[in-house]
């Protein structure tokens, strides 16, 4: 599955200057809030917001369609018929001749909006309505651009531009979304401690080998799960416990997560307690002064330490 970005809440997420661009999908990374896609090799991954962009799918033959309320005179294809239907398959393509509450009507037939996705005519260029909305999203992007830099002007020589510090590198940028991921998390735990007179607790399970956290709520006394949400970490990216932690929260939650919980900066310092790769080789950092662990630890000091790939920069136990 591929979207298209509309456009950009916030003029400093990464895709702010993409409108109109199109992504693939990253399924098992996805949220009910958010979208997780493909940026480049560079880049990695990055979080879009449901409301910042359209579903775009290509098929078979160059066809494309997209996800939403179809228009008479529009074509659309079959892409999720409902089980009691026979009288067309998924696959089928139908004229639109009417609309009617939750679906529009092909001929004599009922289709519920949905079962379909609707035909973008033109192998290879968007229709006149997608065209003027991507117009109006680059617009709306271009403008949010202007008053950002307008905004930077007037700081009076501060590098800042709409709450984003331009002087601060990116590690500074990611200790201050980790601190944010702790304190979300202790919040939200202490706002779901009583609901509905019932106690509830929350427990976390964290894969390190496999970069996941699972979090989940169960009433106080209680063997069953209320609800869960799970986080995984690319495998380009570093993988963050208490970032995970926090995404995985919200998710059980059904609540929006920040876009800088999916975009936070790579780190670029490494410190005692971070894992290091280099040469598909892992090892834990320690400080100079302590012995290391053979096949487990290497000091800070160390050529791995210095030239190594931080993979995880969780330190739970500092």
């Amino acid at each position: 599955m591929k979207i298209r970005i509309t456009k950009a809440s916030d003029s400093t997420y990464w895709y702010a200057d993409k409108i109109g661009e199109e992504f693939t999908v990253i399924p098992e990374y996805n949220s009910p809030k958010s979208y997780t896609v493909k940026r480049n090799e560079s880049c990695g991954s990055g979080g879009v917001l449901v409301g910042d962009c359209e579903i775009v799918n290509e098929e078979v033959g160059g066809m494309k369609t997209i996800k939403r309320k179809a228009n008479v005179g529009e074509r659309i294809l079959i892409t999720n018929k409902v089980s009691y239907e026979d009288r067309y398959e998924n696959g089928s393509i139908l004229l639109v001749t009417g609309e009617k509450g939750n679906g529009i009507y092909t001929n004599e037939w009922l289709i519920l909006h949905k079962e379909y996705e609707v035909i973008i005519e033109g192998a290879n260029e968007m229709g006149v309505i997608e065209q003027m909305q991507a117009e109006l999203a680059r617009t709306q992007g271009e403008l949010a651009e202007l008053k950002s830099k307008v905004a930077a002007l007037e700081c009076e020589g501060k590098r800042f531009v709409i709450g984003v510090d331009l002087a601060k590198s990116p590690q500074q940028i990611r200790d201050e979304i980790v601190a944010k991921a702790k304190a979300d998390v202790a919040h939200l735990i202490k706002q779901t401690k009583l609901l509905q007179g019932r106690e509830y607790n929350a427990y976390f399970s964290v894969n390190f080998e496999k970069r996941t956290v699972a979090a989940r709520f169960q009433e106080n006394g209680s063997r069953y799960v209320t609800v869960r949400g799970t986080a995984k970490a690319d495998p380009s990216d570093c993988f963050n416990v208490h970032i995970g932690k926090a995404i995985a929260l919200r998710r059980a939650l059904d609540l929006e997560v920040p876009a800088e919980y999916y975009n936070a900066p790579a780190p670029t310092e490494v410190r005692v307690g971070d894992v290091v790769e280099r040469s598909n080789i892992s090892r834990t950092v320690v400080p100079s002064t302590q012995r290391i662990i053979e096949g487990k630890t290497c000091q800070i000091s160390s050529v791995r330490a210095k030239f190594g790939r931080i993979i995880d920069d969780s330190r739970e136990d500092l």
